[in-house]
């Protein structure tokens, strides 16, 4: 709150300041700009000394406290329990029975170098929307990059079935930098 009324009294010394030193032709305006500027430095220079003045923190001398009598007393350690020893029956060794069938293990799928965005794109015979479509690719559909148009916003892709073709590389999700992908003509 105090803040704003400095502010404000601020001001309007600048602006009384400057109306009262109107000049009268045009010659006396930039010696009138050089000193409203120098006073507007002041008056910030001075609002920030009045800031961090108001904000200095004032540490206060911490009391020393006295812990009380049945907080010094040392207790006495107790003395440990004897340990337990738990005797486990024998186990039966196990025979040998028929071996295992092996099972089928999952493999990793292979991250694919980039895939269809969220909306179907089309895969077409050149890099050019003037090339025939070869098919229209539904979201998400996983695509091996085999390379790029010289312009390099063509991408030649192959689908898993092996169909090739080429895709514009903005409506794709790349999984490989842009950069190191070939070009190809």
């Amino acid at each position: 709150m105090w803040r704003k009324a400095v502010y404000g009294v601020a001001l309007a010394l600048v602006l009384a300041a400057a109306c009262a030193c109107t000049p009268q032709d045009d010659s006396d305006w930039p010696a009138t700009v050089a000193w409203l500027q120098t006073t507007i430095d002041a008056q910030q220079r001075q609002m920030e000394t009045l800031r961090a003045a108001a904000y200095q923190p004032t540490l206060a001398p911490v009391p020393s406290v006295t812990r009380p009598a049945f907080l010094q007393a040392t207790l006495p350690v107790p003395s440990p329990l004897p340990l337990m020893t738990i005797q486990r029956p024998p186990t039966a060794t196990p025979s040998p029975g028929p071996t295992p069938t092996p099972t089928n293990t999952p493999t990793a799928t292979p991250i694919p170098d980039a895939a269809v965005g969220n909306l179907p794109a089309n895969l077409r015979a050149g890099p050019n929307i003037r090339f025939d479509i070869v098919a229209e690719l539904p979201a998400d559909t996983p695509l091996t990059v085999l390379g790029k148009s010289v312009d390099g916003e063509w991408l030649m892709v192959r689908l898993q079935n092996g169909v090739e073709g080429w895709m514009y590389y903005l409506p794709l999700r790349l999984y490989i930098e842009l950069d190191t992908i070939p070009v190809v003509e």
